[in-house]
């Protein structure tokens, strides 16, 4: 199948589409498969209805070389191959999805599910979300206009969805009349996303359903998630905007996090991005973005507290007045051995709770994250964040120090 520009469509609007073989029309599209117990919504199979009472074909989505809303072709050597029925795992869509209630984590009718909203892009059909706009009902049924003017009145309240990623996976057998469509989520959480939750979620979706969603996004909404994504995905976000999509998210995040995002990007894009910037936040992302390219050797300290595995609990207790008077970095005891290598750490909460009479190698963490010499401040920057840390060690320098986190937002 050619490589197409990203196309999105209703599920509805599909159905009837003529399917061609060979230059002939086999058959009209009557719907769309996925795989239960899947998340990904990824189309498996397409139905294909036939005149004269011929059985229906159930072709797999690898055969279909061309799709369009106008027309569909097929790629397949002998039709009878694939007259055959779909098996309980697969789901159909219009079938046994549309017309389906919503129920919530507490079996509570959120909406019904009166159309679906697919985007096609790389060769693949994929589900974005679940539309619940009653206009899209009154299309289905013929009634255009009613569907018009609920449209005009209502507007944007007519156009509620709800994304495919809050969906849980469909159990495999469902029929038209036995199964529910059920969310992750609570349905009074529907509106509120938090950010965190919302860039985690982004993060389990394909490109292509990501793209789709984040551009479905209010400005606040994009703009604080954005933020919160993996910066490794940043960077295929921000190339599925526009350069004026882009700069109004820009208008709502701190330089900080304009670095932040610029820093994810390649030269070609981000250079222009920052021209486009008022001086004001150019010359604060400018001096972010050379920050955050220094080396953590710049950025750390040997003023740290370091104590022997077989120290006792008691002990460190009594002296840590002592042990942290003139450290740099106090929250953390780095436990060496009689080498002096590192071999764990103890947060002073871990230590104030302990056991008095426990060694510290009894309560100290032994897998710890540690930092190169020639690592950058950025990487540092996002190994803190992700894990919530207050300091990294180092031991690889002559002398074992730690690097402090610094707050560059």
């Amino acid at each position: 199948m050619n490589t197409t520009p990203e196309q999105h469509y209703y599920l509805t609007d599909l159905l009837g589409t003529k399917v061609f073989l060979n230059g002939k029309k086999i058959g009209v599209l009557c719907d769309l498969a996925i795989h239960a117990e899947e998340k990904n919504g990824r189309i498996e199979h397409i139905l294909v209805s036939r005149r004269f009472g011929s059985p229906s074909l159930f072709i797999p989505w690898k055969f279909v070389s061309s799709f369009s809303q106008q027309e569909i072709k097929v790629t397949i050597a002998d039709t009878k191959n694939y007259e055959i029925d779909p098996e309980d795992h697969d789901v159909l869509l219009k079938s046994q999805v549309i017309d389906k209630r919503i129920i919530d984590t507490k079996d509570r009718e959120v909406e019904i599910a009166y159309d679906i909203r697919l985007v096609h892009k790389e060769n693949k059909l994929f589900i974005t979300d679940v539309d619940l706009g009653k206009s899209r009902m009154f299309k289905r049924l013929g009634m255009k206009t009613i569907g018009k003017i609920l449209h005009a009145v209502a507007g944007r309240m007519q156009e509620k969805s709800i994304s495919w990623n809050f969906i849980q996976p469909l159990p495999t057998g469902m029929t038209p009349f036995k199964g529910d469509i059920r969310l992750n989520i609570l349905k009074e959480n529907l509106s509120a996303i938090h950010p965190i939750d919302l860039a985690h979620m982004l993060e389990e979706m394909t490109h292509e359903q990501r793209s789709t969603i984040f551009k479905q996004l209010t400005l606040l909404q994009a703009s604080q998630t954005l933020g919160a994504i993996d910066p490794t995905l940043q960077r295929s976000i921000v190339e599925s905007l526009t350069k004026e999509k882009t700069l109004e998210l820009f208008d709502l995040m701190t330089p900080g996090q304009i670095a932040d995002v610029l820093a994810s990007l390649p030269a070609n894009i981000s250079r222009p991005l920052i021209h486009l910037l008022d001086e004001d936040t150019k010359s604060k992302v400018q001096a972010m973005l050379e920050k955050q390219e220094q080396y953590v050797e710049n950025l750390a300290t040997k003023k740290i507290i370091k104590c022997h595995k077989d120290n006792l609990v008691r002990k460190t207790q009594d002296s840590y007045a002592k042990l942290a008077k003139h450290k740099d970095v106090a929250m953390y005891i780095y436990i060496i051995n009689s080498e002096e290598q590192l071999v764990g750490v103890v947060d002073i909460k871990e230590l104030l709770e302990a056991t008095e009479t426990a060694t510290l190698g009894n309560i100290m963490i032994k897998n710890t994250m540690a930092l190169q010499p020639k690592d950058t401040y950025k990487k540092a920057a996002e190994i803190f964040a992700k894990y919530d840390f207050i300091s990294s060690i180092s031991p690889s320098f002559v002398q074992m120090v730690a690097v402090r986190a610094l707050n560059y937002s």
